[in-house]
């Protein structure tokens, strides 16, 4: 299982989309910091900013997902032969687009947050502000991860790539629209699941939705990242032992 890991990481930052992808990533968060050189724009601004783009990293970690291109070329079945079992295999799915995932944002975040002192002014910058971020990223980490446990477990089911991509993005995109609508025609009551779904808990935790957020309030989020992926990879797991891999 592990060596299986490291072989599909090497080959996932080796491909040229992931390289491409890193590098305009990259290049964006510092200059749009080059950008807003001058007294207009403070670093304590830029990065407050920048945490209400918590959500988009949802969509980033789609890409990372490459399970569907595995069932097009049939190469899933060539693993199973080598003896790692159908659960290690699923596990290994789940780990590897989180490791690519977490080196890519990690890598933006250090550029973003290095250009941020470079090129801006502190402002009323402090180290609560810092620390408050920091918790506010730490607990968004677990419900990114439910979303490639969710993610993992939507392409083995949908089996082609478009369909996998086009119905990850419409659930995470318009989900929450459909439960609020649900709850302005039919009952208040869907609001119970509206706040539960993944991108509301990210979106709570962005200092425009909610700015004065204590760690007390943040864990319940993370928490249920965790209890998401623990769902998700279960399901996956006991779907995928039942499936047929040509």
């Amino acid at each position: 299982m592990l060596n299986y890991i490291k072989a599909e990481l090497y080959k996932g930052l080796n491909r040229l989309s992931y390289k491409v992808t890193l590098l305009v990533l990259v290049l964006l968060s510092v200059s749009t910091n080059a950008l807003f050189t001058g007294p207009k724009v403070t670093v304590f601004e830029s990065l407050d900013m920048a945490m209400s783009c918590l959500p988009a990293v949802v969509f980033l970690v789609m890409m990372y997902i490459d399970v569907t291109e595995e069932l097009k070329d049939k190469t899933l079945r060539n693993v199973m032969v080598s003896g790692l079992s159908r659960e290690k295999l699923y596990i290994s799915k789940v780990i590897i687009p989180i490791i690519l995932s977490f080196i890519t944002c990690l890598l933006v975040l250090i550029f973003f947050v290095g250009s941020t002192f470079l090129f801006l002014k502190p402002g009323n910058l402090s180290p609560a502000f810092l620390i408050n971020l920091s918790l506010r990223i730490l607990c968004a980490i677990p419900l990114y991860i439910a979303a490639i446990s969710f993610g993992v477990f939507l392409s083995f089911i949908l089996k082609n790539q478009y369909a996998y991509a086009y119905t990850y993005a419409a659930i995470f995109a318009l989900m929450g629209s459909f439960i609020k609508l649900l709850c302005a025609l039919v009952s208040n009551k869907f609001y119970g699941i509206y706040n539960i779904l993944i991108t509301t808990n990210i979106s709570a935790l962005t200092p425009i939705k909610n700015p004065n957020l204590t760690l007390l309030q943040m864990l319940p989020s993370a928490g249920l990242g965790f209890a998401y992926t623990i769902i998700f990879t279960i399901i996956g797991i006991i779907i995928f032992r039942k499936m047929e891999i040509k």
